[in-house]
């Protein structure tokens, strides 16, 4: 005689057959419920009254051995892990999808031939366009950096801020150390010995070098003096005694200074 059971979760009335009495059956909504044994004095009536609200889909539950999953008492299979109630086996389940991870085999390292045909296939930059970007990088810099060097050019100016460091007292190797080397020498005659044939104190063109003072030892008694053209505004003159110390700074303006 079937038992009348209602599900808990969901409220459905349900009937499941005598052999599942102390077993659970699944509920359409997918609880369990255990099935009690019917009370002694259930009239049949009272047991089979309002069938038409019951479910026929009940069925027995029982765990499966292998893997714990629920199957119907009447399965002989676990669908879940192959488990099989007669031979108390398990099945060994064949995946058609593809092998398993470890019967895959790693694949093959490329050869030589093959990277080569790939770094041959890869595009490349044209080496005559890229020195050619690279030549007109440098050519537009030069360009500018020249530009910027023409505009700041003013050697005047820099002239000027030389003989500003430049004062009475200094020695001839201090006074060349900051102005750099002259560019013409001059002595004022003696009127003694080589110089009778000019008149005292007559400038007279010498030749500078490192050791000038030990080169005209003897012919610089009337001093000397050293000039400097820094630009076409003049020229300037720069006097020393004959010991070599500086006396005092000139200007020459030139006929073309503006």
């Amino acid at each position: 005689m079937p038992v009348m059971l209602r599900c808990d979760q969901c409220g459905k009335r349900l009937r499941a057959p005598d052999r599942s009495v102390g077993r659970a059956v699944r509920c359409p909504c997918g609880a369990r419920i255990a099935v009690p044994a019917p009370a002694a004095d259930s009239a049949p009536d009272d047991l089979l009254a309002g069938l038409e609200g019951l479910s026929d889909g009940a069925a027995v539950g029982r765990p499966c051995p292998a893997c714990a999953a629920d199957v119907p008492t009447s399965a002989v299979i676990c669908t879940n892990c192959g488990y099989n109630f007669r031979t108390a086996s398990r099945l060994a389940t064949n995946l058609e999808a593809g092998p398993s991870p470890a019967t895959v085999e790693p694949a093959a390292p490329a050869s030589k031939s093959s990277r080569r045909r790939d770094l041959a296939d890869a595009p490349r930059v044209p080496i005559k366009l890229f020195v050619v970007v690279l030549l007109a990088i440098a050519t537009v810099g030069g360009v500018f950096a020249l530009i910027k060097s023409v505009r700041s050019y003013d050697p005047k100016a820099q002239g000027d801020a030389l003989l500003k460091k430049v004062t009475p007292g200094m020695t001839l190797a201090q006074v060349v150390a900051i102005l750099g080397p002259p560019k013409e020498a001059y002595r004022h005659s003696t009127g003694k010995g080589l110089d009778e044939a000019y008149i005292v104190g007559q400038p007279v063109k010498a030749e500078y070098s490192p050791n000038f003072l030990a080169a005209y030892k003897g012919r610089i008694d009337g001093g000397f003096f050293l000039l400097y053209r820094f630009s076409m505004a003049g020229d300037h003159k720069v006097f020393f005694d004959s010991t070599g110390t500086m006396e005092s700074i000139e200007e020459v303006k030139s006929l073309f200074r503006s």
